[in-house]
């Protein structure tokens, strides 16, 4: 049991999130064996790497699984009111937060780490290098939901 992901632009938040890219059969295997027990999908259905059979994977391998297509062309607080009340319903599990390349998720992430978990923001911003990058209209939407 290896214990790096194959799991792309995976970014660890705590012992009970993590954040990563779309994951294939080899990164669903991962998660299971380390005890992961949410699969929450962000990427929408027209995603170049979206991946049909990804729910009933998740299941089969005992993941419970949620798919939230987001629209990141309007980000708005309601968006990530609704990932909230999914990330808070399942503090006591472990769950994996994924779009197609980790910016979404991370993203939305940013806001959760530094809102619900009290982390520090510059080294939470920092954290996302990482990742493949953001846009300005995220740097625009944190500032509207204050982080």
């Amino acid at each position: 049991m290896s214990n790096q992901p194959p799991i792309p632009y995976w970014l660890p938040v705590d012992e009970s999130l993590a954040l990563g890219a779309q994951p294939d059969q080899s990164g669903i295997e991962w998660l299971s064996e380390h005890g992961y027990t949410l699969v929450v999908n962000l990427n929408t259905p027209t995603a170049r790497n979206f991946w049909p059979d990804e729910a009933s994977e998740v299941q089969k391998a005992g993941i419970h699984y949620i798919h939230y297509p987001l629209d990141c062309s309007n980000l708005t607080p309601e968006k990530y009111a609704i990932l909230r009340g999914i990330l808070s319903s399942h503090r006591n599990g472990k769950t994996f937060l994924h779009c197609a390349m980790n910016v979404k998720s991370s993203g939305m992430a940013h806001i959760w780490r530094v809102v619900e978990l009290g982390h520090d923001p510059v080294k939470a911003k920092a954290d996302l290098a990482a990742t493949p990058g953001h846009e300005p209209k995220w740097e625009k939407y944190w500032q509207e939901m204050g982080v």
